[in-house]
């Protein structure tokens, strides 16, 4: 198992996510759970909540950063986020701009829903299963949560 296009069971996701299936299988009944609700307050008074997943949630969400998400190219316009990309390297690019614009997208993680994610799975070239298995593993009340890998 080296890629998600050759997964077609729970069994084989596991193995290509190096995780225990029985343990993945469990993760799987039980991820709405799994995490736990920080709450913060930012510098303007405003309350943050932050899902945070615990325990093997976050060990499989990592797992499928590494082992799934991370061997999918990033376009040249996302450059911030890539491996061995340096925040230092990412302002260099915008150090001779007379104008820069800085924004923070409001609500973003809750915003890209469950079906979204489950889409971006399956064009992965995920089998419906696997795609909605994934989905399940790392969206919380149908959208990305803020907090997890």
């Amino acid at each position: 198992m080296d890629s998600i296009q050759s997964v077609s069971t729970i069994e084989e996701l596991a193995l290509l996510l190096k995780f225990d299936a029985a343990k993945l299988h469990r993760v799987l009944a039980r991820a709405p759970y799994l995490y736990k609700e920080i709450r913060l307050i930012r510098s303007d008074g405003r309350e943050r909540i932050i899902n945070a997943p615990r325990g093997h949630l976050k060990e499989i969400q990592r797992s499928i950063l590494d082992h799934i998400l991370s061997k999918e190219p990033i376009p040249d316009c996302a450059y911030g986020f890539g491996p061995g990309r340096t925040i230092v390297e990412y302002v260099a690019q915008h150090a001779k701009n007379s104008h820069v614009l800085v924004t923070d997208i409001k609500d973003f993680f809750p915003s890209v829903h469950f079906t979204r994610v489950n889409k971006i799975f399956v064009q992965m070239g995920a089998s419906d299963l696997i795609a909605h298995s994934l989905t399940n593993l790392t969206t919380l009340h149908h959208a990305l949560p803020q907090g997890a890998p």
